[in-house]
């Protein structure tokens, strides 16, 4: 129960998990992807020579959904938190997009500006604010630089609370620079410095500051894509804890070597593999009722693209990761991940995806006096079908369902929930 369980990565998967919307969270994954391969995603992403440029837009949307159950719990569960079944949200917000992509060069923003109503829990109502703006330049004939910056608040996803805090306005940002330098073929190489926090409105959770580098030294030819290898450190500063005798450590420190993979596969399959050997240690409280507690394994991520025909792409990922975490009394979260979705071009109004996804989070170093409402591990299984269809020119209208299905070692955590969320939006 990480709080990157949920959104971007350089090298490793990193999910945001925060609640709320994750539209931002997807924009600001693909920024930190531009950020840290430079050029040649740039290029991908580059329209024809001259370039392009889609107008800055203005749009509205609404999102009503239903959720059988919005506690993400057993009853207990939900009768603990006074969280009542079956409840309808409404979801209505403001965006705003801008993309601009000229040769290597490229500038785009994402922002949603919104209110999440639950008509039957209105303990969970809250703002939704989400940001992400990034940018890609070229230096020179071999250079590049990037750098992106995301913004998001709402209310936290009660899967990821322990049974003690239900309402909480989570809050994070990341900002990100990076430089690169290579060619299609011949030495090439990486740098990347980042900064992130997470904060609670709820004082009896983690808040804590992240900071990293990582870099790449690595060989680039035709044929065998892009073979490097990888360093990275993030520190992690845990906001003061409430009790002074707290198994929240002071900082968790990450380090990683490993080697990373980028290359096409066929003229269909593309793929970025890394494997690295990281060790994590963390820092103990003066009179923490435990020393501190220490990590060290292997931490991967593998993702595939697959386009099988002009109308149907295939995706998929799996990682493995060591973070910090929302959870009082808690040291770090190891959390392992895989996702699979397909994509199909029904006609050039009509999309329609299905997929599905597993989470698996340990939370490390429980504090002996918090056994029974926090989970040693959690699971989290997902499988999900949506249909999109545009309206017009501008509007489009979207149809979501979601099976989601938690465990974990105690059962307060066990529950299965159903989704059905409708999405209309316009831009002007």
């Amino acid at each position: 129960m990480s709080a990157d369980d949920g959104e971007g990565s350089l090298g490793l998967k990193v999910r945001l998990a925060f609640g709320g919307r994750r539209l931002a969270a997807g924009a600001g994954m693909a920024a930190l992807a531009v950020a840290a391969f430079g050029p040649g995603l740039a290029a991908a992403q580059a329209p024809a020579a001259g370039g392009t440029e889609k107008p800055f837009t203005i749009g509205v949307q609404e999102i009503t959904s239903y959720e059988s159950n919005p506690a993400r719990g057993n009853a207990e569960n939900a009768a603990i938190r006074g969280i009542k079944p079956d409840d309808v949200t409404f979801s209505p917000s403001v965006t705003a997009t801008y993309s601009h992509s000229v040769g290597l060069n490229s500038l785009a923003l994402n922002a949603n500006f919104g209110y999440d109503y639950h008509a039957r829990n209105n303990i969970l109502s809250r703002e939704h604010l989400d940001f992400s703006l990034n940018g890609n330049a070229a230096v020179g004939a071999f250079c590049s630089v990037g750098g992106s910056a995301a913004y998001n608040r709402g209310q936290s996803e009660l899967q990821y609370l322990t049974v003690d805090v239900t309402q909480n306005t989570i809050q994070t940002y990341r900002i990100e620079g990076s430089e690169r330098c290579g060619t299609s073929s011949g030495l090439t190489e990486s740098v990347s410095l980042s900064h992130a926090s997470t904060q609670n409105s709820n004082p009896t959770l983690n808040g804590y500051d992240v900071n990293g580098v990582t870099g790449m030294l690595g060989y680039s030819n035709p044929t065998l894509g892009t073979l490097g290898l990888t360093v990275s450190y993030d520190r992690s500063d845990y906001s003061a804890a409430p009790v002074a005798a707290s198994a929240t450590p002071e900082r968790l420190d990450v380090t990683s070597v490993g080697l990373q993979l980028t290359r096409p596969i066929g003229a269909r399959l593309t793929g970025t593999a890394s494997v690295s050997y990281s060790h994590s240690a963390d820092v103990a409280r003066a009179g923490a009722p435990i020393a501190a507690r220490d990590f060290s394994g292997l931490t991967s991520s593998l993702n595939l693209t697959y386009v099988a025909s002009p109308r149907l792409q295939l995706t998929g990922d799996v990682g493995r990761r060591v973070s910090a975490t929302l959870l009082q009394g808690v040291g770090y979260a190891v959390v392992t991940s895989a996702d699979l979705s397909a994509t199909y071009t029904v006609s050039s109004r009509i999309t329609a995806s299905v997929g599905g996804s597993w989470l698996h989070t340990d939370n490390e170093g429980r504090d002996p006096l918090l056994l029974v409402t926090t989970p040693d591990w959690q699971e989290l299984t997902t499988v999900f079908a949506r249909a999109t269809a545009k309206i017009g020119r501008t509007s489009a209208a979207s149809l979501e369902y979601r099976h989601l299905q938690g465990r974990s070692d105690l059962s307060l955590y066990d529950y299965v929930s159903n989704y059905v969320g409708l999405t209309l939006s316009t831009s002007f």
